[in-house]
């Protein structure tokens, strides 16, 4: 059990803005900071007009 939580953490540490793995753990994508960012302020944008 202690292997697995290991691996999620590590995991977790490899993705920090999103992605996914496959079953063996190994990275299919993986966002970006750039990705994430651009996301981000295209959400924000959706609430500021609202206002």
């Amino acid at each position: 059990m202690a292997e697995c939580e290991n691996s999620h953490v590590f995991i977790r540490d490899q993705l920090p803005y999103g992605g996914a793995v496959n079953i063996r753990g190994q990275i299919v994508w993986r966002i970006t900071k750039e990705e994430h960012d651009a996301m981000k302020a295209r959400v924000l944008s959706l609430f500021e007009e609202d206002e």
